[in-house]
């Protein structure tokens, strides 16, 4: 047995440096000149590090300016992950706890629509974008992708997870739909809303 935990633990170890290996070689290209970049065979060892990448990237604020763009990717994923998950929250209570009309029938093209590929959506996206006079801002990187379908998916399975017995003892208390949502579903679905927001944060960060 402890034989084959020494394996287990050795090939863990290996498939980890696998992954850590390219955090590692990044954060040494950085350290180093274009010369010690191209050269033949790589170095795999720190040696004779600089600073002079940042400093040259720093001392040009107008043409690359590092901090604005930083700045502007903290923006759009935050005010993106946010309101995606309001918009979620609203989306998925109303399929998982109010009754209109094809509503069932709603819920399923939307899960069709799972499977068309996001490249489609780029298209239709920038001409909806360009007709609104967004080129060129946050805004047109934040609003086209608000009403994610994985998202609202994800929330209506959980909400119809939650017993109706504790919203309809609510109901009897006078609490309306925007009390219900804010003091009992969103609170007994945080788990979900944390993990739907930090997706959404990452899908936006990664795009941009």
């Amino acid at each position: 047995m402890r034989r084959r935990g020494f394996g287990i633990n050795i090939v863990a170890l290996l498939i980890s440096l696998i992954f850590l290996f390219p955090l590692y070689w990044t954060f040494l290209t950085a350290f180093r000149t274009e010369a010690q970049i191209l050269a033949w065979p790589p170095d795999f060892l720190p040696k004779n590090l600089t600073i002079s990448n940042f400093k040259e990237v720093l001392s040009h604020p107008h043409d690359t300016p590092v901090f604005r763009w930083f700045l502007n990717s903290v923006i759009a994923a935050v005010s993106y992950a946010s309101l995606s998950v309001f918009v979620g929250i609203l989306a998925a209570f109303a399929l998982a706890r109010l009754k209109f009309r094809f509503r069932d029938t709603y819920f399923k093209l939307m899960l069709v629509s799972m499977a068309v590929p996001g490249m489609i959506h780029f298209l239709p996206n920038y001409t909806t974008v360009e007709a609104f006079g967004w080129t060129d801002s946050l805004i047109a990187i934040i609003v086209p992708g608000l009403a994610s379908t994985f998202g609202i998916f994800l929330l209506r399975q959980f909400f119809i997870s939650i017993p109706r017995e504790i919203e309809e003892a609510s109901i009897i208390d006078g609490a309306n739909i925007r009390q219900r949502i804010l003091y009992i579903i969103a609170p007994l679905a945080k788990e979900s809303i944390i993990i739907l927001w930090v997706m959404n944060f990452m899908s936006n960060w990664n795009d941009y």
